[in-house]
């Protein structure tokens, strides 16, 4: 367990980063062995966006996946914030030394072109449902964009997609249809793939002013 994060998390204001941000430092703290208190704590500082329970219901989503959100991301974001670590025992280093610490963003392994293994079984509608119940309340409208074009410079880009449903609406769809999640969220090309918005919506548009 870290303990520098707790004073770099002191730093940081809950009210100043968007969703995905505050998900990550709930992420971080998890896989660090913190528990769910600490962020919800941390959290309440944030008195216009915090809900009683979600964190925990947040929490509870967070069961690690092939790119973990680390301790360094809480870092990152304490830096952004003015926060600058204590020194310790400075003092030259001998040719033979050893840097012991080392705090990364993510870890360096994903980093070494090892291959992914592709798993045996597909469950894609499961997985979404998984995904949207780990960032999203039930009535929350969701912003996703199944449909794309492609762009001058080849690259796939997304149109401007929907909005309309709430996160148990499309839940319910998937539930419904799970063998095809096209039935819930359209034909996608499956070369760009699709994307879906980490902030929840207003249900009247997808531009920031629509971010709830």
């Amino acid at each position: 367990m870290n303990r520098d994060i707790l004073k770099a998390l002191d730093c940081i204001d809950p009210a100043a980063l968007d969703y995905q941000d505050w998900l990550n430092v709930g992420m971080a703290l998890k896989l660090e062995g913190y528990p769910v208190h600490i962020w919800e704590d941390w959290s309440r500082a944030d008195t216009a966006r915090f809900h009683e329970g979600e964190c925990t219901r947040k929490w509870a989503g967070f069961n690690g996946n092939a790119t973990p959100v680390t301790a360094g991301t809480v870092f990152m974001l304490a830096k952004q914030h003015g926060w600058k670590p204590a020194a310790k025992d400075v003092h030259e280093l001998a040719w033979d030394a050893e840097i012991t610490q080392d705090y990364k963003i993510i870890q360096t392994e994903w980093l070494e072109g090892r291959e992914l293994v592709e798993p045996s079984t597909w469950d894609p509608a499961q997985q979404l449902i998984t995904y949207l119940e780990t960032l999203f309340e039930a009535d929350e409208h969701v912003g996703y964009v199944s449909e794309s074009y492609h762009a001058k410079n080849g690259r796939y880009l997304p149109s401007m997609g929907f909005w309309d449903r709430t996160a148990g609406q499309l839940i319910e769809s998937l539930r419904r249809s799970p063998d095809d999640i096209t039935d819930t969220i359209g034909t996608y090309n499956t070369e760009a793939g699709a994307w879906i918005r980490f902030n929840p919506l207003d249900g009247q548009g997808c531009k920031n002013a629509n971010v709830t």
